[in-house]
């Protein structure tokens, strides 16, 4: 699912009616052509599919062999269910020029539900799905790439990247020291399309990387222009996180003057078919936060910034030479643009959305089923066009349009899941229960098992916490299955393990069902022994500690 809106400051009823009076102007005049496309033939997914030969043994003998031949590896962390790995999987990796270039690389695929795949996971840091990281043959990491990297730039950027073969942490200090003007395109490349939001591994505090993305939007010469449009919008974004925890809403002392200094190349962006179309996210995701960053108050420069910005939706919608999922973006972006929030965010009335934005939203939705049918394009797809219904104010059709598509997607169980989370909001607890069990239920692999297992257990003690048999039941046969994996303190399943053992400590004092509790505990801590204490894990520690009287103790009493 995508990023939520954020709550909007209150707006006067004459911006609301210039929203509305823009919304319907540009429908009426730009998008009649959407409501019933015959599927684009040029698009990149429609050319012949290539295979990459990725390499078949471990993690740890594929990086041997990558020191052994000299060549960098290419490691993609994917999983079944998740929409963006399908969306990588289909637009770039099958991409002629693409599987062609893996040849100078050592490819591996860890699939997240490979055995102990969650151990590597947690070794490698990797933050989330999909994850790429390219290694130099020594093993050391250069560069984690971005998700929003344009699918035409990715094998340049690839390229940029294995070039000088030098670690992001010791590029990114190279450039701040000389001067982005001083620097190679290729370290810029590298910087402009790394993927910042999973660069825990790096010593770089919010304060720096924001610091360091104002540097390298200001001073990267404008002969760069597309790497100095991602910089601009890190640096943008960067400004919007600060804002939101920050309670004086001035994020480094951001003048009315910096403010409209960004504007103009902002719009630039919005404007070039090149910088916009290399600037997806930016443009598609949230724009709203953008218009109340740079223009937090009504006026003349927010009434052209945001018809600029549904000008590039529009374009982005169009734009032919896009993927269908690229192009849902553009949707998205206008209904973002056209939602007039409550104008009290302790009301329960929700936004507002405009009736003729809302069948927009349907008629895009139509076109993009019409053009696509395969399996994995359409877990992908299916994803954004529910999130464009929810966005919309469409709950009951997104619940709709998922519950049809359960059985043309590669993995259903992670829209019945969502489907459970519909019936939640609806009030209908009983329904979101059963929901939440057939995800479980139909689940597939050994994290994504217990991925989908946690959640339904935590929803059961939240949404049916008198269930005291049925709790302490699925709980015994959802751990006994996690328990028979070797990494079942590791990663992924040792994230979800603390959060359902939160939920196990709210729930037992809160039911006061502490035989539960106890049976639970003992179940799991029954398994320890299975995890070796000499191991660099902390498997058997983690296992130990779980729901263990010390931190249970309170709880207890």
């Amino acid at each position: 699912m995508g990023p939520s809106t954020n709550p909007r400051p209150f707006r006067s009823f004459q911006y609301l009616a210039a929203v509305a009076a823009m919304t319907l102007l540009i429908l009426q005049i730009g998008c009649g052509t959407q409501t019933s496309q015959d599927p684009i033939e040029s698009e990149p997914q429609k050319q012949e599919t290539a295979k990459i030969e990725w390499y078949e043994g471990d993690v740890d003998e594929a990086f041997r062999v990558a020191s052994s031949t000299g060549k960098p590896l290419f490691l993609y962390w994917g999983a079944q269910w998740c929409p963006p790995c399908h969306y990588l999987k289909n637009k770039i990796f099958s991409r002629p020029e693409f599987v062609a270039q893996m040849k100078n690389f050592v490819p591996i695929y860890l699939d997240g539900d490979t055995e102990r795949a969650q151990a590597l996971g947690e070794e490698l840091d990797v933050q989330g799905y999909p994850t790429v990281i390219i290694f130099n043959s020594s093993g050391d990491e250069v560069m984690r790439m971005s998700s929003s990297v344009p699918i035409e730039q990715y094998a340049i950027v690839l390229d940029n990247a294995v070039s000088g073969m030098k670690p992001v942490q010791e590029v990114l200090t190279e450039v701040l020291e000389i001067g982005p003007e001083a620097s190679s395109t290729a370290d810029l490349s590298m910087l402009a399309n790394y993927s910042w939001s999973q660069a825990s591994n790096l010593d770089l505090s919010e304060k720096k990387l924001l610091q360091a993305f104002k540097k390298l939007y200001e001073e990267t010469p404008e002969s760069q222009a597309v790497n100095k449009s991602r910089f601009l919008a890190f640096y943008v974004q960067g400004l919007i996180r600060e804002q939101l925890d920050d309670d004086s809403n001035n994020p480094s002392g951001l003048d009315s003057a910096s403010r409209l200094a960004l504007i103009p190349p902002v719009v630039d962006v919005l404007g070039t078919a090149k910088l916009r179309n290399s600037n997806l996210v930016f443009v598609s995701y949230g724009p709203r936060y953008k218009l109340d960053l740079l223009t937090p108050t009504e006026s003349s420069d927010r009434e052209d910034l945001l018809a600029a910005w549904m000008k590039a939706a529009q374009a982005i919608e169009q734009d032919e030479s896009l993927t269908v999922d690229d192009r849902l973006g553009g949707t998205m972006a206008l209904v973002d643009l056209a939602t007039t929030p409550a104008q009290d965010a302790d009301s329960e009335d929700s936004d507002f959305v405009p009736a003729e934005m809302q069948q927009h939203a349907r008629d895009q939705i139509a076109w993009a089923l019409e053009t696509v049918d395969d399996q994995s394009e359409l877990q992908s797809v299916v994803n954004a066009l529910a999130y464009i219904l929810e966005m919309a104010g469409l709950e009951d059709e997104a619940e709709t349009l998922l519950i049809e598509k359960l059985s043309d997607t590669t993995a259903p169980y992670y829209f019945m899941a969502w489907v459970a989370d519909l019936k939640e909001q609806a009030g209908e607890t009983d329904q979101a229960v059963e929901w939440y069990r057939q995800a479980y239920d139909n689940s597939e692999g050994r994290y994504s098992r217990f991925r989908y297992g946690s959640t339904y257990l935590r929803k059961l003690m939240e949404l049916q916490p008198e269930s005291s048999e049925a709790i302490e039941t699925d709980s015994l046969e959802i751990l006994a299955e996690l328990l028979g994996h070797s990494d079942a303190f590791a990663g992924g399943n040792f994230s979800r393990l603390n959060s359902l053992e939160s939920a196990y400590q709210d729930w037992g004092e809160e039911q006061r069902d502490h035989d539960s509790i106890g049976k639970i505990r003992d179940f799991v801590h029954a398994a320890c022994e299975r995890y070796p204490e000499e191991n660099k894990d902390d498997q058997y520690e983690r296992c130990t500690s779980f729901l263990s009287l010390d931190s249970s103790s309170e709880m207890m009493m």
